[in-house]
């Protein structure tokens, strides 16, 4: 029964570590797609570019939490909407 229950153990330890080597691979994936666009538009002239750059970047580092991200960037001390969020023109 012990050894049952430690390669139960050991079965688990080796997926936790398979699942976070995907985790990683993941996020490397996406620094590297936000790192690349950033290099392909970040230097067209025109803030409206700028800022549809910036954008983008979030939205491949932030997947689902997007919304959130934004509406928390634009929250302050005026409370909601204290400042606004520009997406941009795409170059």
């Amino acid at each position: 029964m012990k050894k049952k229950h430690t390669m139960m153990i050991v079965e688990q330890a080796t997926m936790t570590v398979e699942w976070q080597k995907e985790k990683y691979k993941e996020l490397e994936d996406k620094m590297s797609d936000a790192i690349a666009l950033g290099i392909r538009y970040g230097g067209i002239d025109g803030s409206h570019h700028k800022d549809w750059v910036i954008d983008q970047m979030i939205r491949l580092l932030s997947g689902r939490e997007y919304d959130d991200i934004i509406k928390d960037a634009c929250d302050g001390e005026d409370g909601p909407n204290s400042y606004e969020w520009s997406e941009g023109t795409a170059p």
